[in-house]
């Protein structure tokens, strides 16, 4: 299904009014912000693109603690890829260690000592 701002608000019609108008900051300031609401969804929404936060990449080993480098205070970790086609990520702990670095801890289906590479996102 494809948005079209007219179908959504058609600004004409309502400016022809009284109380159009009146409002016309109003209607000019909404018509703007759904525009640009509507091509964001139109284009796709990214997570680097649209949060404070950054993408990564890590090559990392099942159940083994893993120093990332973070320029920002990090508040969170989400894992959002795995070159590894049969062996699922079930979770991705991380922390703080006691000298204040982020570390990341992996947990995969299949216990092994092979490296595998993941990318995450880095929330600011």
């Amino acid at each position: 299904m494809i948005i079209d701002l007219t179908r959504v608000f058609d600004a004409s019609k309502s400016l022809a009014t009284k109380s159009g108008q009146e409002l016309t900051d109003f209607i000019g300031y909404t018509t703007d912000a759904m525009e640009k609401i509507i091509r964001a969804l139109r284009n796709g929404l990214s997570f680097a693109d649209n949060f404070y936060c950054s993408v990564e990449t890590a090559s990392v080993v099942h159940n083994t603690t893993a120093i990332v480098n973070a320029t920002k205070r990090v508040i969170g970790v989400i894992p959002i890829q795995t070159d590894h086609n049969t062996d699922a990520l079930i979770s991705l702990n991380w922390r703080y260690n006691n000298a204040g670095r982020l570390t990341i801890t992996p947990t995969f289906k299949e216990a092994s000592s092979t490296a595998r590479t993941i990318k995450y996102v880095l929330l600011y």
